[in-house]
């Protein structure tokens, strides 16, 4: 069993003697190892205790739990927001919350929530197992297969070689999958850049990453590139000569 540490944020001490009593009793694999009434007790306890998660109310006294997420210097945890207030969850996920459960808890959710954050820290452990930076050749591409993305409905692992092209608006990505099926992540393109391997993707547009295997045709005049499911994304008249070069090395 992957066991978790946890500190829950609530101004109602008895709010957070039934979160944790449910814990012990559906989640026996988290362990929490601190109760906070306010958001100064929660900063110290985070900073020193770097939990695995943190359930937070979004009311904590006259503060709003949002303001904890920028107080904190330990930023390495999973945040599930447990509340009675349903208006706050756009913008729980835009600040890529994992969960959010509405008071009262119900058991099966907080168990789903749970499975959520072993999933991340699992992949975060796979992640971690790669070669030393410094025994690895210059030139060696990064070999990714799948990427795991965080929605508003969940969790998806997605295969990197199923993805045409990725658009980017704001904190949010869109990925285009191949089968014409599309997923919104709760993080940046830039994000998503960094990961996927700069020898199969390439940023035709400030807010676009095409994957080159699925690049049919570059229409010139209209700068944008056809697609091999003859969809389109735009690209940049600055980008083009990168993206030749790009498809060159890519077809060597």
């Amino acid at each position: 069993m992957n066991f978790l540490t946890a500190v829950i944020v609530d101004d109602e001490n008895n709010a957070g003697q039934a979160l944790e009593s449910l814990l012990d009793l559906y989640c026996p694999e988290v362990t929490v190892c601190a109760r906070c009434l306010n958001l100064s007790d929660a900063v110290i306890k985070i900073n020193s205790l770097r939990p695995d998660l943190v359930f937070l109310d979004i009311n904590v006294g006259e503060q709003n739990g949002f303001d904890l997420l920028d107080a904190v210097a330990y930023q390495d945890f999973q945040t599930i927001f447990s509340t009675a207030h349903t208006e706050y969850a756009v913008r729980a996920f835009r600040v890529n919350a994992t969960d959010y459960l509405l008071k009262p808890i119900c058991p099966d959710e907080l168990k789903a929530s749970v499975r959520k954050i072993k999933l991340i820290k699992e992949n975060k452990s796979l992640s971690s197992l790669v070669v030393p930076e410094q025994v690895i050749e210059p030139d060696t591409p990064k070999t990714i297969t799948q990427l795991t993305v965080s929605t508003l409905e969940g969790i998806y692992v997605i295969a990197v070689a199923d993805i045409l092209h990725i658009a980017g608006s704001g904190n949010y990505s869109t990925f285009h999958l191949n089968g014409g099926s599309k997923i919104t992540a709760s993080k940046s393109l830039k994000h998503f850049a960094g990961k996927l391997p700069d020898d199969s993707f390439f940023r035709s547009h400030q807010s676009y990453l095409v994957n080159l295997k699925y690049i049919k045709k570059i229409l010139s005049q209209d700068s944008v590139i056809q697609l091999k499911n003859d969809s389109y994304v735009p690209l940049a008249q600055s980008r083009k000569s990168g993206l030749l070069n790009s498809i060159n090395l890519f077809t060597r």
